[in-house]
């Protein structure tokens, strides 16, 4: 900060002390602190990894230290729902391919098989309709239909059925 090759003679340490900011955490003899320095430069650093404005006049280093908690929470939510994003589209993406290996395999299936064209072509649309289609879920199907008690997991069973019964 005090030393260094500078290509307009300044340094910033120099600017931060010309710039004679009203601070509550200056020493008598009108100097920051270790901290309140410490504290600028964290700020800035906070400032550039998360896109916030260094803008921001905190004045003293308790003030610092809550803009950088805030810049890092927000950091934090951003990189939180870009992980959220992510990770569906990548589900979706593995469950789409996980589609496309049970089509190939069931046409590579036919074409070893040397199943006539015209049936080979009805069994793959046949099965990718299928694939495509979404299953209705059985009782059985649901694990969080165990956590039930009896009575209410009769009276849901009832429910489900009663169109059927009546």
């Amino acid at each position: 900060g005090r030393r260094g090759v500078t290509d307009t003679g300044r340094l910033w340490l120099e600017e931060f002390a010309a710039a004679q900011i009203h601070c509550h955490d200056c020493r008598g003899d009108g100097t920051w602190s270790q901290w309140y320095i410490y504290t600028t430069a964290f700020h800035w650093m906070a400032a550039q990894l998360t896109l916030g404005s260094s803008d921001v006049g905190p004045v003293n280093t308790l003030e610092r230290w809550i803009t950088i908690a805030c810049m890092i929470a927000g950091l934090l939510f951003g990189a939180t729902i870009v992980a959220l994003m992510s990770s569906q589209i990548v589900q979706f993406i593995i469950a789409r391919m996980n589609k496309m290996h049970l089509l190939d395999d069931v046409r590579r299936f036919l074409r070893q098989s040397q199943v006539n064209s015209r049936l080979a072509i009805r069994v793959a649309d046949s099965v990718r309709e299928r694939l495509m289609a979404e299953r209705a879920l059985g009782e059985d199907d649901v694990d969080g239909l165990h956590l039930l008690s009896k009575k209410l997991r009769s009276e849901l069973a009832f429910e489900i059925r009663r169109p059927h019964v009546l």
